[in-house]
Formats: C-alpha cells, structure tokens, sequence
C-alpha cells in the first residue's frame, strides 16, 4: 500500500514561496499568529510540506491572495493540463505564474476581464475566490442555501457559486452573517476553504485502502482505491492524464468526476454512487464499469466512452457536450437525453428511452447491429444509422432520418424519412408513403399460410402472395399447363411462381446455383435475394448486406420459395412453411 494522505491534503504554493522553492516545510514560528479556526489545516499543510512559508519563514495567514497565487493553488491540487496565455496582454510568458494562469484558463476556471486581462497580481476577491472554486468543483446552482445578511452586494455574476458553495458548506459567513463578497480573500481562508472542498487528496499513483470521508481528489495516475466510503464526491481529476485509476469495492454518496484518464480506462468495479460526471476537456477518456457497480445518473459534459459491463443498467444518462464531441457507448441504460454534441455511437447494449432533445442540431446517432432502442422520441432534428433495432419511433420534429425502419413508428411531424422512403403525416410521401401518418406498424410481419390467406389481400402485392400459397396448395397445378396458350418456362430455380401474364417475377438471376428468387426494387437502390438459408437484403450503392433469418425472428424457416416486391422498399418473403413481410 501508498502512504495514505491525511484528510485535506493539498498542495499549496504562494507567490513568496515559488520564489523560495529551496526551503522545506516548517512549523509556524511564534512571530506570527495562526487563526485557530485554520490552525489544523495549515498544520497538516505544513507536515505534509505542501505549504511553505516566505523567505523569512511566514506563512503569512492574514496576507492577500493573488489571483495568481489561488491559480497557483488550483492547478496544483487538480493538475490543469497545459493551456495557453497569449489571450491576456497582462501575463507575461517569463511571469512565475504564467503557466499557472494559461492551465485553469484552458480549463474555464478563470476568465479575463472586459478588456482582456486577467489582472493576475491583484488580490482575489471572496466572490472572485467563489466563482474559481465552484468551476473547478463542477458546482451547480443551489436549490436551498439562505441568504447573507449582505446578500445584495455579491454581483449577480457570483451569486450562483456563492449559494452552491454555502449550501455544500465549504463557505461560511461572518458571525454577523455576512460574507463580505468585495473583501480580499486571505491565505488562511484560501486554506481553509480548499481545503474543506477538495477533502482527501491522493497524489502518489499508489494503492490505498478504506479511505473514508467527505471529498477525495485523485491527482496522479496508476491509483488503484478500494474500500472507499465517501459521503461527498470523488475527483479524479485532470493530472491524472492520460493514465489509469481503479476504484473497487466503494461507495460516493455524491459525484464522481471524472476529468482526467484516458483511452485505457477509469475504473469503477463493485461501486455505487449517485451520479457520474465525465468532462475531459481534451483527448480520449474511457470509463468502464464492472461487477455490481450501480451508477444512478451519468451526464457527459465532454466527449468520451462508456462500457456499462456492470450487471446493472445506469439509471439516467444525459448527454450535453459541445458540437464537436461524440459519446461512444456500450452496455445498458434506463433512460438516455441527448441534448447536444456531433454523434452517439451504440456498440452494443439496450435502452429503454432514448430522447434526441428539441436543443440538438443535426445530431447523428449510429447503432451498431447489436445495439437496441426499445422507445426512440425525436424532438430535434437527427439522423439514425446503422444496423441497430429500434422498437417504437416517435417523431415530433422536421428533419429527422431513419436508415432502418422501426417496429412502430409515430409520426406527430409533418414528415421523416424511413429506410429511405419519405413518411408523410398528411397527403402522400414523395417515395411511395402511404400517407397515412399517426401511428405506423413498420415491424416485420410472420404469417402462417392459413393466416396469410385470410389476412392479406389489400394490395396488388398480398393478392399475389395469396394467389401463389393457393398454386402451392393446389397439388394438380402444374406451371406447364397453368395456360395453353401460354408455355411457361422451366427455369432453374422454379419452384417460384410465373403466372401467365408474369406479374410475379422469377429471379432475376434465373441461372445463379443457390438463388431461388430475388427482387429488385423500383428505385433501384435494394436487392433482395431469397436462398435455402434466407434473406438476403443488399444495398446496390456500396454493396453493405443484411440478413434476414428464423434466427432473427424474421422468418419462419429458412428456405424462401418466392419474394413479392410491397410496392415499396420491402418485400414478401414466401417459404417452404410461412409468409415474412420485411419492411426494413
């Protein structure tokens, strides 16, 4: 095992001691006071040499903190990827802290004033100090905190961080009640406010057992924790990189955060939490759950993989991420909003409620052949592809594409298109709609021959389908003589069907060894092959194929006597025992 860090273990490093990074640790001298309400904190600061005083040994706890000093502060305790600071005319690249302030604003801790500066040497202020650390601890708004005796002189800019950070209580007011937004925050408040927020830091990459508390920051890779039992959030956070961490065995009774790790994996293993974050603000980041591990919330704020290998399905996905971002996905989930961001990849897996939410822009969701939507709602404009199946489609918004068509499909928009075929609400779609809007029935259909006789006959299609289950079944017919005056030909492949007036086609590969009959479809765009094993739908424009099986449930056997064109892009399928209407 690591050594185990003490709980606040942060590390802290001021504008006097960057200039003094020579001198070690030190307990405070008695020529200064240290508030007793910070003494511990400074005290485990201090054991734990991560908080050094100036070059006359002082820490200085009623001193001013620099904007770029609480910079400092925070990018050593998160571990801020590198950023850059052309965008402040008032940071000077050979400046101490110049790295410092390019790193937490990449990462939208700190932003520049009106004029673009980002007045690194003026004192932070407690509203200022505020609104840094609640964008660092991903804080939302407060839903209960009271007000400060002083509360309207905190800028309006501030006021939801200051309630978000009073209602997790790493703020406090004045016995008077008042939290004096405008004062200058001091090194001992700095102090005692990190440390309270971040709790628990683990900086070694080493294992650790049986942490317990309230925060938990990791900050260093290759950390494997098992045993955890956090009442607040765990923060692996962005100097973590690129590498690995473990968590097994625990439980976060709040966030876990997850903005650092990359493409080989974070790691929740037999782990229970309330909701999971995942916002990396650049590169890959994967995070795989295993065992038992119950995520009720997952909310990507970035872009990133997730591999629900769990025995439990996440509760409530949502995705927010920017336009640019795509969120892979593998494994089981109750319910998924995708609000914003380029694509959703399905790999794998099943969710009940998926929703494409009315703020996404011309979003694409691809679905792998083993991925499955039970309940797809479009609000927004947004494009489906893949081989993935979708049980009930809703469309309430213009611009929505379907590649695949779903078992049942709602249309409350005026129009979508559905395995390339316009569906129309009101009057007739442009490929072949039927116009009919509502609800539509789009899953495969399985008849038996008694069923198909008595249930079909509406179109021009099912008459056929009819017309070739009674030759079937009618043991003195006999394709030679169905009409003398017609001679029908004894093709290679003709236990298919040629009535006189050739109505239904035989194969159009009439000769081809294995083909026993195929359709083509009126846009030229499917061909369909019917063989001993099936179905076989091909797409002429790249050739990608798909099968259609008693496997699939598609079929009620294998062996396929005929194919009838529906008129549209699908096709009924006769075999040796039943009849398939494939609409895909």
């Amino acid at each position: 095992m690591g050594k185990r860090w003490k709980q606040g273990a942060v590390s802290l490093l001021s504008a006097s001691a960057l200039m003094a990074l020579g001198q070690g640790a030190y307990a405070a001298t008695s020529a200064e006071t240290i508030p007793a309400w910070a003494s511990a904190e400074i005290q485990t600061w201090q054991e734990l040499g991560l908080l050094k005083g100036d070059q006359n040994g002082l820490v200085r706890p009623n001193g001013a903190v620099t904007r770029a000093e609480l910079a400092a502060m925070l990018n050593r305790i998160y571990g801020y990827e590198a950023g850059s600071a052309a965008s402040f005319a008032d940071v000077p690249a050979q400046a101490w802290y110049a790295a410092d302030i390019a790193k937490v604003a990449a990462a939208g801790i700190m932003q520049g004033d009106a004029a673009g500066n980002a007045t690194p040497l003026a004192n932070v202020t407690r509203e200022q100090a505020a609104v840094m650390l609640g964008r660092a601890l991903h804080l939302s708004a407060a839903t209960s905190a009271g007000a400060f005796a002083d509360e309207g002189q905190i800028a309006a800019w501030a006021k939801d961080a200051v309630h978000a950070l009073q209602e997790t209580g790493y703020i406090t007011g004045t016995p008077a009640g008042d939290f004096q937004p405008k004062k200058s925050l001091t090194r001992a408040e700095a102090v005692k406010m990190l440390n309270g927020a971040m709790g628990t830091l683990i900086a070694d990459g080493a294992a650790h057992d049986g942490v317990s508390g309230g925060n938990l920051t990791v900050n260093k890779p290759g950390a494997k924790l098992t045993g955890l039992n956090l009442t607040g959030s765990l923060y692996i956070a962005p100097g973590v990189g690129d590498g690995e961490v473990t968590i097994e065995g625990s439980s976060v009774g709040g966030t876990i955060y997850v903005l650092g790790g990359g493409a080989h994996t974070v790691v929740l293993k037999d782990t229970k939490a309330a909701r999971l974050v995942v916002d990396k603000k650049s590169g890959e980041i994967r995070v795989k759950l295993e065992g038992d591990t119950n995520i009720a919330n997952v909310e990507f704020a970035s872009g990133g993989e997730l591999d629900n290998g769990s025995a439990q399905p996440v509760g409530v996905v949502l995705i927010k991420t920017k336009p640019t971002d795509t969120v892979h996905w593998k494994g089981d989930a109750k319910e998924l909003t995708f609000a914003s961001g380029l694509s959703f990849e399905g790999s794998a897996g099943h969710i009940s409620k998926f929703t494409a939410a009315s703020g996404l822009k011309n979003g694409k969701i691809v679905l792998a052949p083993d991925f499955q939507l039970e309940t797809f709602t479009a609000d927004g404009p947004v494009q489906v592809t893949g081989e993935g199946k979708i049980g009930t489609a809703i469309i309430n918004a213009e611009g929505v594409e379907l590649s695949k068509a779903p078992g049942v499909l709602t249309l409350n928009a005026k129009s979508a298109t559905v395995a390339g075929e316009t569906k129309s609400s009101g009057g007739t779609g442009s490929s072949g709609s039927n116009g009919s809007g509502g609800v539509i029935d789009l899953s495969t259909k399985l008849y038996s021959y008694a069923e198909a006789s008595s249930q079909l006959g509406g179109t021009t299609a099912e008459l056929q389908v009819k017309q070739y289950i009674a030759f079937l079944q009618d043991p003195s017919y006999k394709p030679s003589v169905a009409n003398s005056a017609t001679k029908v030909p004894d093709l290679t492949n003709a236990t298919t069907y040629v009535n006189s007036s050739f109505d239904v086609k035989p194969s159009i590969f009439a000769s081809l060894r294995g083909v026993n009959t195929s359709v083509l479809d009126a846009s030229r765009t499917w061909l369909w092959l019917g063989t001993n094993d099936g179905v076989t739908r091909v797409r002429l424009t790249d050739n990608e194929m798909k099968s259609y099986t008693t496997a699939s449930n598609d079929l009620k056997d294998d062996k396929v006597l005929l194919l009838i064109s529906d008129g549209r892009t699908g096709v009924y399928a006769i075999t040796a025992t039943g009849v398939s209407h494939i609409q895909q």
